[in-house]
């Protein structure tokens, strides 16, 4: 079996950070939002909102911290799924490799060696 090492890892937190969502309308009318981040990995994450805000296809900036590093990345929405109280929503963040090194770096940090 070949590893795949173009494929993303994802990072699934004990207790999920919170992410600070801002869609923008038109001319720049914001729509804000808060959520949870499920889970993370530097390409995309897993996002549970109480507010359906989303379409397919919506772009829009999240903000959330991993450890002590604030990250400001803008993403497009996949797929959505209702769930009881909201919503589950996959991510993919827009093509930037400073970002995603930083997501890489914070998550190696976070993760204990044994």
């Amino acid at each position: 079996m070949f590893y795949n090492r173009t494929e993303s890892y994802r990072h699934s937190f004990g207790k999920p950070a919170e992410i600070f969502i801002e869609k923008v309308y038109g001319n720049n009318i914001h729509f804000p939002c808060c959520g949870l981040l499920l889970d993370v990995s530097p390409r995309g994450a897993r996002i549970f909102t109480e507010k359906d805000i989303f379409e397919e296809g919506s772009l829009f900036t999240g903000v959330f911290k991993i450890n002590h590093e604030k990250i400001k990345a803008q993403a497009n929405m996949v797929w959505k799924t209702p769930i009881t109280g909201g919503y589950l929503i996959g991510v993919q963040w827009t093509k930037d490799q400073i970002r995603e090194i930083l997501i890489a770096d914070e998550l190696e940090s976070c993760i204990e060696i044994r």
